[in-house]
């Protein structure tokens, strides 16, 4: 069933044109936002599976939602400004963290490394700061190798799945001015992450 859309022809003062408005879930404004409010349903969702994979039950993920809510204000933006492009990112960064988590708790398949391959693609591709936040994460983990916490099996799968992700972003958004920003930002750690035992501190 197509979308409702109703357009008026505005008179506007003598000697300018006539302009037209439309209103309805047909224009593409709402439509934009309606994309937009989906996409956080689908954060809200993935946040819950992570709380209980990483919680081990069903109380982890409704104790994770409940946060989220009673925090809403603090933890998005979405309400006030829905062109974001946090808004669009955002649901995938935490698709990235379920499964990182997944990948450290269990180890690394190839359906595992795709899939992490993927979120990590569709939360950079409409980020404008992916360099900060995934350089903040995968720095986070190569410092838990180094304190002895991740063995090197464990963390070369996860980083090379970011990366990857990263870089086939960086092919895909070639044209944008801040693209060239983002293999340069995580070549090194991913590079770290082969480095020999010797780096790793005893504690």
């Amino acid at each position: 069933m197509p979308y409702f859309l109703e357009c008026y022809t505005i008179n506007r003062a003598e000697g300018m044109d006539r302009v037209t408005s439309c209103v309805g879930a047909g224009d593409l404004s709402v439509f934009y936002v309606n994309g937009i409010f989906c996409l956080l349903g689908l954060q809200v969702g993935v946040m819950f599976l992570l709380g209980c994979y990483l919680g081990e039950g069903i109380l982890g993920g409704l104790v994770t939602v409940s946060a989220f809510f009673f925090n809403y204000n603090e933890c998005t933006r979405v309400q006030w400004i829905p062109p974001l492009r946090e808004s669009f990112s955002m649901p995938f960064l935490v698709l990235v963290s379920l499964f990182m988590s997944v990948m450290l708790k269990e180890g690394a398949t190839r359906r595992r490394q795709v899939g992490l391959v993927l979120a990590t693609l569709l939360f950079a591709l409409p980020c404008s700061s992916v360099s900060f936040v995934l350089l903040t994460n995968m720095l986070s983990l190569f410092g838990s190798y180094v304190l002895g916490f991740l063995s090197k099996d464990k963390l070369s799968p996860v980083l090379d799945s970011m990366f990857s992700g990263v870089l086939y972003c960086y092919v895909v958004s070639v044209p944008q001015h801040n693209a060239h920003q983002l293999p340069v930002c995580f070549l090194l750690p991913c590079l770290q992450s082969r480095f020999p035992a010797q780096l790793r501190v005893s504690c």
